[in-house]
């Protein structure tokens, strides 16, 4: 998609419910592929990135590995 001369990639996925970083690491690979401007990338995630704010009385933290990843890549790839 190309918004003001400005390509953009969107993506969107949904995560399962279980603690496999190497999921992410794939979809960071797949939008690596596209050399485009910006990359929008939403979805059904299966963590909070912030458990005390995005939870209410949570017991654990859902799949820790794939939030570390998801992380990273915020931290990599993330421009305001």
């Amino acid at each position: 998609m190309s918004i003001q001369d400005n390509r953009i990639t969107l993506i969107y996925i949904y995560d399962p419910n279980i603690d496999s970083p190497h999921f992410y690491e794939n979809v960071r690979d797949v939008y690596l592929e596209f050399d485009n401007d910006y990359f929008i990338l939403c979805g059904d995630f299966n963590l909070a990135l912030n458990p005390s704010q995005d939870t209410h009385d949570y017991c654990i933290i859902s799949n820790p590995k794939a939030q570390c990843n998801v992380f990273r890549n915020h931290e990599r790839f993330t421009s305001y």
